[in-house]
């Protein structure tokens, strides 16, 4: 049994398949090329020696839409195209060679090609249907934390080293480097979906993902505003849903890479199930005795602390 998760007006569900059928596609929104897909290539695969515009290995380019569907993608049938199925291969032949997709971003790349791979473009609207909540992104808890744990970092940009002037540690210091409505002209978001010298956060630590370079690109087009909100649910406690998107924004920043934070790596299941294990995740989120606080900008809300100790109190479960 396969657990595959996928956003559906503005939420979460969890799909459960046997194999990659194509699922009833009536119900659900349309996927958009242009902030979920097109992302997800040109930084996984679009890359220097792989299948950007230099040539591209085997002859797939992956750079825009023309590219992408010219080759090995049979629309209305992911299960028949190359380019969705090397996504599950293992050894030698898996894409992309640096690390499995995480399984959110390979169905949203099978549901695209099953709704027939087409060049959908989506700017955020009043019925939220780009992926985000009806309301927006909210910057609270979903924009600054996710900064904070990837660029304020001691040596980087946080209170006390401030690197090229820019401390991310809050609303106002962090809209220096935005320009509201413009991600292109943001120099924020330019430098986290860059690469060479310029990529934020720098070697050895881990890029943002598509899933988490939107959630600024989406932030930043609606005005780069300083919401808030209350949205969390300490009754839900899903892995994909609910545990991997708070890692995702306030731990791996520091805890993913090729030197992770004190050895300790938090990018996968099976690394969160390993600390979760040991006693160290509860340990560190509620400051007990012998741990230090993590985050280390600041507590988690008390509603994420119940969503986490409830997942390691059910054992972890992998849903």
């Amino acid at each position: 049994m396969i657990a595959v998760v996928i956003g559906l007006f503005g939420g979460l569900v969890v799909i459960n398949s046997c194999s990659h059928e194509p699922d009833d596609l009536s119900s659900l929104r349309e996927i958009c090329f242009d902030t979920e897909i097109l992302p997800i290539f040109t930084s996984n695969c679009a890359l220097s020696g792989c299948h950007n515009s230099n040539g591209g290995k085997e002859g797939y380019i992956f750079n825009s839409f023309d590219k992408i569907t010219s080759k090995g993608i049979q629309p209305g049938d992911a299960r028949h195209s190359r380019v969705y199925t090397v996504l599950y291969a293992l050894g030698e032949n898996q894409m992309p060679p640096s690390g499995v997709l995480p399984e959110e971003q390979r169905t949203l790349i099978r549901l695209w090609i099953d709704q027939g791979a087409k060049e959908t473009s989506c700017v955020p609207g009043e019925d939220g249907t780009d992926g985000s909540t009806a309301n927006g992104v909210c910057f609270e808890t979903e924009v600054l934390p996710l900064i904070v744990s990837n660029c304020a970092m001691s040596g980087c940009h946080d209170a006390a080293s401030h690197e090229e002037g820019y401390n991310f540690t809050t609303y106002t210091n962090i809209r220096r480097a935005v320009s509201a409505g413009s991600p292109a002209k943001s120099k924020l978001y330019r430098s986290m979906s860059g690469s060479g010298e310029d990529l934020m956060p720098p070697s050895p630590y881990a890029r943002l993902t598509a899933i988490q370079l939107d959630i600024v690109k989406n932030w930043i087009l609606e005005g780069a505003n300083e919401t808030t909100c209350d949205s969390c649910d300490p009754a839900q406690f899903a892995y994909a849903a609910n545990i991997a998107p708070i890692a995702g924004t306030y731990c791996q920043g520091c805890h993913s890479g090729s030197s992770p934070s004190g050895s300790i790596r938090l990018e996968t299941f099976s690394d969160m199930e390993k600390v979760a294990a040991s006693g160290q995740l509860i340990g560190a989120i509620t400051g007990a005795s012998g741990y230090s606080l993590m985050p280390p900008a600041g507590k988690l809300q008390d509603c994420q602390i119940e969503q986490l100790s409830s997942w390691v109190a059910a054992n972890t479960p992998n849903n």
